[in-house]
């Protein structure tokens, strides 16, 4: 006898039939239940980032914050499953080569407003920004879930290049600060979406003595003139993290956190302080973000995979080449956080002399935007050679 004949009889009974269809129901509404509640959770588990708090104000209050919500061109805002990414687009479609730029720990991606606007307008490219995820306008996945490293951000760059129609052609990759950190490491894993790689100021292979040094900005100096400097219970999470210094550092604009220096013309918008300040007050998911970057991004130790890049360069793998067989790396000659002379000798150490090539040039560690126009002359000639 078959199993139909079997189970046939089971069937023909309706207390049965009755049974099973309200075993089937519960199954179904557990399902489903658990389903809703996982998908609330989650949906819990990501901090929104201001902007829809900042929409519901006057004209004239949005126009003040810092970091105003249209401040920069074509904004849009993409649904990922981690929250929504701000992305801005510079220049035409039917323009030039297509380049991607990423900003470091501290400031959104505002900080590119002057360098953007110089590729775009003057050079003939097309310029793509992004917030990373905990900064600006996009919201922050809870980082107890999702630790901020290079697989959430290299998930972060496949959805923005993405929503701008980009994963069909290789791009150029400009990182800055952390942004330099990640775009080596996006360069590592998919060479194929690469064409060209620039580091300004970048992280990545920051020597071991500066790392305490730097997490100054987890403390008062990050916090100082914040509202939330106030309220102490909320930095629970910055505070678990051992050796953080917070003896004085120099004072010197081109210091991040301190910097006077403004990405927008005189009159509008705010100081990269500003801005820095008002992430700290607006936005939710910064100070965890900030700190989760603090541990698991690539600031330091990437000698290897940076050795790799350089490597393909001499390869006839033609996917794995980028355009120019070199990386440029742009330091700034007064810069005190990225120094020139030691980044400059690792960074040439770790790619390979042939590989790389490597210029200082006036400006501290806010040199996309006290020397934007020197950047993207720099920029300019390294794509077009």
């Amino acid at each position: 006898m078959d199993l139909g004949n079997r189970i046939r009889p089971l069937f023909e009974d309706t207390q049965t039939i009755a049974l099973f269809l309200g075993l089937t129901t519960t199954a179904y509404l557990v399902v489903a239940t658990y389903r809703s509640a996982t998908t609330r959770a989650l949906s819990a588990s990501i901090h929104r980032s201001p902007r829809s708090k900042i929409s519901t104000l006057p004209q004239a209050s949005q126009d003040a914050v810092p970091y105003p919500p249209t401040a920069l061109p074509n904004p849009r805002d993409i649904s990922t499953p981690y929250g929504t990414i701000r992305t801005n687009l510079y220049g035409a479609s039917n323009t030039g080569r297509k380049i991607l730029l990423i900003h470091g720990i501290s400031t959104p991606s505002v900080v590119f407003a002057p360098l953007a606007a110089l590729l775009s307008e003057n050079h003939n490219y097309q310029v793509l920004t992004f917030d990373l995820f905990g900064r600006g306008y996009s919201d922050s996945p809870n980082p107890e879930i999702w630790r901020q490293d290079e697989g959430l951000w290299c998930s972060q760059i496949f959805a923005v290049l993405s929503s701008a129609g980009w994963l069909g052609e290789r791009v150029a990759v400009v990182g800055y600060s952390l942004g330099g950190g990640i775009g080596a490491a996006f360069t590592y894993f998919y060479p194929e979406r690469v064409e060209s790689l620039v580091l300004i100021a970048p992280s990545g292979v920051l020597r071991a003595h500066r790392i305490a040094w730097s997490k100054w900005l987890v403390t008062s100096r990050l916090r100082a003139g914040s509202k939330a400097a106030a309220k102490p219970e909320e930095v629970d999470e910055a505070t678990a993290i051992e050796s953080v210094g917070t003896s004085e550092i120099p004072s010197h604009p081109a210091l991040m956190a301190d910097s006077k220096a403004s990405p927008f013309p005189a009159g509008s918008g705010g100081s990269i302080a500003q801005t820095v300040t008002w992430q700290i007050d607006s936005h939710p998911g910064y100070i965890a973000s900030f700190v989760s970057s603090i541990r698991y991004a690539p600031i330091t130790a990437q000698h290897e995979r940076w050795r790799t890049i350089g490597k393909r360069q001499q390869g006839s793998e033609r996917g794995d080449v980028l355009k120019e067989r070199k990386v440029l790396v742009v330091l700034g000659r007064e810069d005190g956080t990225i120094v020139p002379e030691e980044t400059g000798e690792d960074a040439t150490g770790a790619f390979g002399r042939d590989n790389v090539r490597v210029e200082v040039i006036k400006g501290g560690h806010d040199i996309v935007v006290v020397n934007a126009e020197g950047c993207g002359k720099l920029i300019d000639e390294h794509l077009r050679a």
